[in-house]
């Protein structure tokens, strides 16, 4: 399919509104929805009345049967119901979001504690990890996946504007130890390090005193 040139005029939200009722969405208030098109926006919504748009079936390139949403939007859809889906998904990805934010810092802890007994900086000892995680060689890179991850972390270290990292630097030499160095870690760095641990210690942390229930 050849790419076209993106034409289409910017609307005010008066317009918008005129445009959503041309095409079938129903809107029983005119200052409710123009305060949610401000608030939220047009194109992010279009994701939430996306359903609503009706649907036609067309034959793909290959033959087999696709289904093209139209403009106009199917009887009976409400602005309303637009509006209540988007407050259930919000408030839906701030539970989920809390609910992993509370694992995270559980794993965090029980790392730092089941590590640090072995060794205060054990992050950083090959000893201390998985051989594959210490000794593997990326073809690309020729460095190892332990090593990767520590250019990573000194690169989160020193970019950080924590009180406790200034604190630390300031009176300390590096490097930091586990407890403190795991709170900049973030998601991407804890799964990686994750990774790497030995295989006694993974166990640990499956049958720890990690209580999934309590930390939700």
């Amino acid at each position: 399919m050849d790419l076209i040139p993106y034409n289409k005029a910017h609307l005010a939200i008066d317009q918008q509104i005129i445009l959503l009722k041309d095409r079938g969405l129903i809107i029983t208030d005119d200052l409710a929805a123009k305060h949610l098109l401000d608030r939220v926006g047009y194109y992010r919504l279009s994701g939430y009345w996306y359903p609503m748009r009706q649907v036609v079936e067309a034959e793909g390139h290959n033959g087999k049967p696709i289904f093209k949403a139209l403009d106009p939007f199917k009887p009976n859809s409400h602005l309303e119901h637009v509006a209540q889906l988007y407050v259930f998904d919000k408030k839906l990805r701030l539970l989920i979001a809390d609910a992993i934010e509370r694992i995270e810092v559980a794993v965090r802890v029980h790392i730092a504690h089941t590590l640090s007994v072995r060794s205060s900086i054990a992050h950083r000892e090959p000893s201390e990890l998985s051989g594959h995680f210490t000794t593997k060689l990326n073809p690309k890179t020729r460095g190892t996946g332990h090593q990767e991850w520590l250019h990573r972390l000194d690169h989160n270290e020193h970019r950080s504007r924590d009180e406790f990292v200034k604190h630390y630097n300031s009176k300390y030499l590096p490097p930091m130890p586990l407890w403190m160095s795991i709170e900049l870690w973030d998601f991407g760095t804890l799964s990686f390090f994750l990774s790497g641990l030995k295989h006694g210690d993974k166990s640990k942390l499956g049958s720890g005193p990690i209580d999934l229930r309590r930390a939700i």
